[in-house]
C-alpha cells in the first residue's frame, strides 16, 4: 500500500490523517536537534511519528508523509529523518509548483 492510496481512502491529502487513520501517533517535540523526525515502536504495535516543532509546518508535513510512507513499506522497522533529507525535498517540490503555475499562466495569457 501506498501513502497516496492511504489519501484516496480517506478523501484529503495530508499525511497527518494518514497517520491517524493508520493508528500512527504523532507527538511533537520541541527540540530534536538535527532530526526532521523520527518513526519507533514500542510494545504491542504502538506506532509513532515524532516531529520536530522547530521547523517549518512544510518540512514538518513532508517529514510525516516520508514517516508514514516508511511505515507502510517497513512497519516495525524504527527510522530517523535527519532535516537536512528533507529540505531538498520541499525545495524540488517548490520549484515543481513554480513551473506548474508558471505553465498555467503561460496557456491562459
Amino acid at each position: 500500500m501506498s501513502i497516496e492510496r492511504v489519501y484516496q481512502e480517506i478523501g484529503i491529502h495530508s499525511p497527518f490523517a494518514a497517520a491517524r487513520h493508520l493508528g500512527i501517533k504523532i507527538m511533537h517535540y520541541e527540540d530534536l536537534g538535527d532530526y526532521a523526525g523520527f518513526y519507533n515502536v514500542s510494545g504491542e504495535k504502538t506506532y509513532r511519528i515524532m516531529l520536530n516543532a522547530n521547523i517549518e509546518l512544510e518540512l514538518q508535513d513532508l517529514a510525516c508523509a516520508q514517516l508514514v510512507n516508511r511505515h507502510l513499506t517497513h512497519p516495525g522497522t524504527q527510522y530517523i529523518l535527519l532535516t537536512n533529507e528533507v529540505k531538498p525535498l520541499a525545495n524540488k517540490l517548490h520549484r515543481l509548483a513554480l513551473i506548474k503555475l508558471w505553465n498555467y499562466k503561460s496557456q491562459i495569457d
